[in-house]
């Protein structure tokens, strides 16, 4: 009993099983399942594109701001250059080589106005013999940088100081320093800039938002920044302290509590460096303002879909329902009529079901003419055959001849009947009944009789 138990109740579980899997779902349903199947790709390649997009955003900043570290620095490299070539120029002149050190002085002052630098002759033991800064004659002491003037005599070519405070200017300066050959009382011309000057260079490139630059020398001492980083000249910038990496290369780093990231470029005649930086949000900040962009775009088309969706669901509910409707009539046998529905499969099946319904009004009303027919007929039958049986009785002598009789009768009317059915509303013609209802009561034909087809009386 109890194996043909578990085995009535598999089929049956399977069935159930069968008939959850096959659970009917609302229109809205899939219409929500079709909106997700084509958002969430759409939304997929959005990010992919918007991911490239920001990529490339991310090299045009990368490019941009190389190209401004590069300019600025290539700007400060000229100005220094020229600073050497004016060296070369005042250490061939003759007043020099006269030692004529008062009109040296003078025309050196006078052809460096406006330049914002000054001469300075330094003799083997680094003190100063001359400095346009103040009037020739003046009491100068020893150099301020006597590290870099020897080795400016040790390289014996220019050679640029990093950023020292000079004693006589009072303020951040940095020198130029070319050794005079072949004189005995000068051994090196000097060329000193204060160091501010060289802040218009940092100026003078525009970069990009949210970018900050300074200009430091080689012990990351700042000679120069840009007004709104934070620095001033003789800081020290704690930032691209090392130089393991390739210049060209962004670094990420920890400065004043935040992420940054920095470019660099580096001078070869001076050693110096240019260092731009900025914070990771605002190099970030294009992909997230993308992000932010993308998801609320997605969530404004998605609630857009889902409402379209459920608008077209409702419409499709509304005629499926008329549908349901216009069927329940139907099987009630009540008229339904078509209707015009939005969508056009379903209102091609309302047509069909109007004309369904119009098929079976005709049937019905068919049946129900051929059962008023066949009670009324009925009742005549009932009546011919009462008749057919009194008339019988009249000419039977006993009962087997009534009984034969009587049988021919019924024989004659069932013919009748017959080619009632046979012919329904069109009618029987005359002869064809005078002849079903004779046939009965015909002797049989005799063999070799000249007229096979007619009765004998």
């Amino acid at each position: 009993m109890t194996g043909s138990s578990q085995n009535i109740a598999q089929p049956a579980q399977r069935e159930r099983s069968r008939r959850r899997l096959m659970r009917s779902l609302p229109v809205a349903t899939y219409l929500g399942a079709l909106v997700l199947v084509i958002l969430i790709p759409a939304l997929v390649v959005s990010l992919v594109l918007i991911n490239r997009n920001n990529q490339a955003q991310e090299e045009v900043v990368r490019s941009l701001t190389n190209a401004t570290v590069q300019a600025v620095g290539q700007s400060v490299e000229r100005e220094i250059a020229g600073m050497v070539t004016t060296l070369r120029v005042l250490s061939t002149s003759e007043l020099l080589k006269a030692a004529q050190f008062r009109e040296f002085h003078d025309r050196a002052a006078t052809a460096l106005a406006g330049t914002g630098a000054y001469l300075i002759a330094l003799d083997g033991a680094f003190d100063q013999m001359l400095n346009t800064r103040v009037p020739y004659g003046a009491a100068l002491s020893p150099t301020s940088d006597p590290a870099t003037a020897a080795q400016a005599m040790q390289r014996s070519a220019p050679t640029v100081s990093g950023l020292f405070f000079g004693r006589t200017a009072s303020r951040w300066v940095f020198n130029v320093l070319l050794q005079v050959p072949e004189n005995e009382q000068v051994s090196l011309l000097v060329l000193t800039q204060n160091a501010e000057n060289l802040a218009g260079a940092l100026q003078s490139r525009q970069l990009p938002t949210g970018w900050h630059a300074a200009l430091v020398d080689s012990g990351n001492l700042v000679v120069a920044a840009t007004p709104d980083a934070g620095f001033e000249t003789g800081n020290v910038l704690p930032m691209r302290q090392t130089q393991d990496q390739p210049p060209e290369e962004w670094q990420r780093e920890r400065f004043d509590g935040q992420q940054v990231v920095t470019a660099e470029w580096r001078s070869a005649l001076s050693g110096w460096r240019v260092i731009a930086w900025a914070s990771t949000d605002a190099v970030d900040r294009p992909l997230g303002d993308a992000l932010l962009w993308l998801a609320a775009w997605g969530v404004i088309i998605a609630l857009a879909a889902a409402l379209l969706a459920f608008l077209i669901a409702e419409r499709i509910g509304i005629s499926v329902r008329g549908l349901r409707r216009d069927a329940q009539r139907l099987g009630r046998g009540e008229p339904v009529a078509a209707k015009a529905y939005p969508v056009a499969e379903i209102a091609e099946v309302s047509r069909a079901l109007a004309d369904a319904s119009a098929s079976r009004q005709a049937a019905d009303n068919e049946v129900r003419f051929l059962m008023r027919e066949v009670a009324h007929r009925s009742k005549n039958q009932m009546t011919v055959i009462a008749a057919m049986a009194r008339q019988t009785a009249r000419g039977a002598d006993d009962v087997p001849s009534y009984v034969q009789s009587f049988e021919r009768r019924i024989q004659g009317l069932a013919r009748s009947t017959d080619l009632l059915l046979n012919n329904g509303r069109a009618g029987v013609a005359l002869e064809e009944l005078v002849e079903s209802q004779i046939a009965p009561f015909s002797p049989p034909t005799p063999t070799g009789s000249m007229f096979p087809d007619l009765p004998f009386a």
